[in-house]
């Protein structure tokens, strides 16, 4: 089942699928009752699920932004900078290109 809201991404619509809709496998969890009810009140639109998968895809995206700039540790920042919307542009025209190519 779909979710009908719909978010911006990368200047096109693209429906949203929540994440407890997937169809992975899950276990079950023991988790701090009150640190579950703080992030429940921080965001209580979401589910139990959706908040815990939100605090570890950011944990992982920590570890994966301290790995990267230990990799490019004595690379300038506007190199870095420069090759971002590099890459970001020729993403962007490889996707219109498939547009076009699509009708």
């Amino acid at each position: 089942m779909r979710d009908r809201s719909f978010i911006a991404c990368g200047g096109h619509w693209r429906q949203r699928y929540h994440s407890h809709m997937a169809a992975s496998a899950t276990i079950k969890v023991e988790f701090d009752r009150d640190l579950l009810s703080r992030l429940r009140q921080r965001r209580p639109e979401k589910s139990d699920r959706e908040l815990l998968e939100s605090a570890a895809r950011i944990q992982l995206g920590r570890e994966a932004s301290d790995r990267a700039r230990e990799r490019f540790a004595g690379v300038p920042s506007e190199e870095i900078e420069r090759e971002a919307v590099k890459a970001v542009r020729e993403v962007r025209q490889e996707r219109a290109a498939k547009r076009r190519a699509a009708g």
